[in-house]
């Protein structure tokens, strides 16, 4: 979400709005789901368990713990973005 989030818009443009912290080194990246310490989103699962890449039903596919199979966002997402 804040990966698309950070994109500019036509609305926007000339507007950066970045993602808080740094990307991690590829070659030390942490346990778990690699984006878990710059999301604001992120639960226990996702320090531990790397997400599993799905395929979505309109053919795109996600790695994150926060959505489920069907493509719709979790009911704790859902309720964080509120």
């Amino acid at each position: 979400r804040a990966l698309i989030e950070s994109l500019p818009t036509l609305e926007n443009k000339g507007v950066f709005r970045g993602i808080p912290s740094l990307a991690p080194a590829l070659l030390q990246l942490p346990p778990g789901c690699s984006f878990h310490p710059r999301c604001a989103f992120a639960k226990p699962i996702c320090q531990q368990v790397i997400p599993k890449l799905e395929r979505l039903a309109s053919g795109r596919h996600v790695a994150c713990h926060l959505f489920e199979a069907d493509g719709v966002a979790s009911t704790d997402a859902q309720q964080a973005k509120a």
